[in-house]
């Protein structure tokens, strides 16, 4: 873990790198709780019907569910670009929309100005 930027070692243990309200790099959260993501994805899109809608975030649970789309024939907003990018949805999507004016590289989203 030393080595991993995830935490330091202090006398008596380790601590946290990160200050409690920041939240730990996307590469780190979408390796936690795949299973729970896994089954999320799936109950999310079992009730998307061909043809609707979906806005999707840049979580790592996000890009759980739009692995989960691939097959579908949606209309994607995406705020960010890993789900889409990430999981080949643009290739299948009847259409790939981003809304925002001002892109964050750090985490691959788009912010309103």
């Amino acid at each position: 873990m030393k080595g991993s930027e995830v935490c330091g070692r202090v006398h008596g243990g380790a601590v946290s790198l990160y200050l409690s309200a920041e939240e730990a790099p996307f590469e780190i959260r979408a390796l936690e709780n795949i299973e729970a993501k896994t089954a999320i994805a799936v109950a999310a899109v079992d009730l998307l019907v061909e043809g609707e809608t979906v806005i999707l975030d840049g979580g790592s649970t996000t890009m759980e569910v739009a692995r989960s789309m691939r097959q579908r024939r949606l209309t994607v907003m995406s705020l960010a670009l890993r789900p889409v990018l990430g999981s080949s949805m643009a290739a299948r999507a009847s259409s790939c929309f981003f809304p925002g004016e001002r892109f964050a590289p750090k985490n691959y989203r788009w912010w309103a100005v």
